[in-house]
């Protein structure tokens, strides 16, 4: 049996597809406890069928989700020995989704103080020409 997205939400983009040889007969219980040692941010929860080798890890959404799969830049999961291959979030057509990972906000700038407005330099045109010509 192969999920395309999760049966109880149906947000493919807020859903990582992990594979494993070593996730054939084990639960989503089970699949969920071993990715809770990673402290993954966001993880709601597991969906997989015990005899399939295939996880999808479902996060609250696409941008925690994107920032998981962006920890771990060769798309590799090392836990126990074992290791995992992760696929990016997709949308419902099968195109990648993937955000940038979002980073702590920036510490608030200081406040300009108020200046008045630059000063003109006052200009004076004098010419045997133009006599009645002064500009200020």
């Amino acid at each position: 049996m192969k999920l395309k997205a999760c049966k109880s939400c149906f947000v493919p983009n807020a859903q990582i597809k992990l594979e494993g040889s070593s996730l054939i007969r084990k639960t989503d219980v089970e699949v969920h406890n071993i990715v809770l040692a990673l402290n993954p941010i966001g993880l709601q929860h597991v969906c997989k069928h015990t005899a399939s080798g295939v996880a999808y890890l479902h996060f609250s959404n696409n941008q925690t989700s994107s920032n998981f799969f962006s920890k771990y830049p060769d798309s590799t999961l090392q836990i126990d020995n074992n290791t995992y291959t992760m696929f990016p979030p997709k949308d419902r057509f099968g195109n990648v989704c993937l955000l940038l990972p979002s980073s702590p906000p920036s510490p608030p700038r200081p406040k300009a103080r108020a200046s008045s407005p630059p000063s003109r330099p006052k200009a004076t045109v004098s010419s045997p020409f133009l006599p009645f010509l002064r500009l200020h």
